[in-house]
């Protein structure tokens, strides 16, 4: 993975005042010090400014290219997690117009260099979990497959597309003991409908062990029931989550992905967050499902290290950085 990271260092510039055939004394020096110290400070926040000027992009000025390693076009500011993603288009001719065939997209996770040196576990972890591009690109060039045999069945009647591969990142909590985020995707490939799902993704920010929901709930025996509790208060009008259906039956459901660790869930906020997709304990058409149950619905069976969330607040730490679309031929 190309590293897109660009940590600006400060040149100090000290000033070396010499007097040919002239003594200066003790006093003078520590005068000149004092200015030469002055200067330096007002240095340093003048490129301070500027440096945060270049990151908001409320300055005309252009970073010279070859300080920017690969095709970034950002750098991190410290003590800061950056989710930066990259869009994909492939355009085709159809009906006479060159149109998308298909769009995706793919994200990556860059820790600031310091703290990524210090958690370098994490970094390695986050980093591995990352969908790659060239398998983000491998699934669009099927796609573009897909897409081109439609066009060619329909008679250059392109009104379904483009075809789509989509993912999206959100981190959700990042103190001393978890980074937390999830990934949303959708794709749609010509059939009746797309399909949308969603994955969390914990990892503890020591060791990097990515964990599941027997990391974070220390007696699960009665999850399950109480997480089919909460979706009945909570989607009191859905029907197959009531009174269940001939296809579905939640609760087996639930028990079983807690059994093998396998239900969608983390830690971050208030509580247990738990997800399930469409089709996961109902129909299509019931959609997905999210229920939350909070230290007072688990009890004490929360793991010490789980609660509370120490993230503050997020919008100061996590940048999202949407690169421009990268056309492939």
């Amino acid at each position: 993975m190309k590293k897109r990271k660009l940590l600006l260092s400060i040149v100090m510039a000290t000033a070396v005042l010499s007097f040919s055939g002239c003594t200066v004394t003790d006093s003078q020096q520590n005068v000149n010090e004092d200015v030469e110290e002055e200067e330096t400070e007002e240095e340093e926040t003048e490129e301070s400014d500027e440096e945060a000027s270049k990151r908001s992009g409320n300055t005309d000025d252009q970073l010279d290219e070859e300080e920017i390693p690969g095709d970034a076009q950002f750098f991190n500011v410290d003590g800061t997690v950056e989710v930066i993603t990259h869009s994909l288009t492939m355009p085709g001719e159809a009906g006479g117009e060159t149109v998308d065939f298909v769009v995706g997209n793919y994200c990556e996770i860059e820790f600031d260099l310091e703290y990524a040196e210090d958690h370098p576990e994490l970094a390695k972890a986050v980093s591995d979990a990352m969908l790659k591009e060239a398998d983000v690109k491998a699934e669009l060039a099927e796609y573009y497959e897909y897409a081109q045999e439609m066009v060619a069945d329909s008679g250059d009647d392109f009104w379904g597309l483009p075809y789509s591969s989509e993912y999206g990142i959100e981190v959700l909590r990042w103190d001393e003991s978890m980074f937390v985020y999830r990934v949303s995707t959708y794709g749609w490939a010509g059939g009746a409908h797309g399909f949308g799902a969603s994955s969390y993704y914990s990892f503890d920010v020591v060791t990097g062990e990515q964990l599941d929901v027997s990391d974070f709930i220390a007696d699960s025996g009665e999850l399950g029931d109480k997480i089919m509790d909460q979706l009945k208060k909570d989607y009191a009008d859905n029907e197959e989550i009531v009174n269940g259906e001939e296809y579905f039956s939640p609760l087996d459901t639930i028990k079983a992905e807690i059994e093998d660790k396998t239900l969608d869930c983390a830690v971050y906020g208030d509580g247990l967050h738990v997800d399930f997709d469409q089709y996961e304990i109902a129909s299509y058409a019931a959609g997905a499902f999210e229920v939350t149950l909070t230290v007072d619905d688990c009890g004490e069976t929360f793991r010490d290290f789980c609660l509370p969330d120490n993230s503050g607040d997020l919008s100061q730490k996590v940048i999202y950085t949407n690169l421009e679309v990268e056309v492939i031929e």
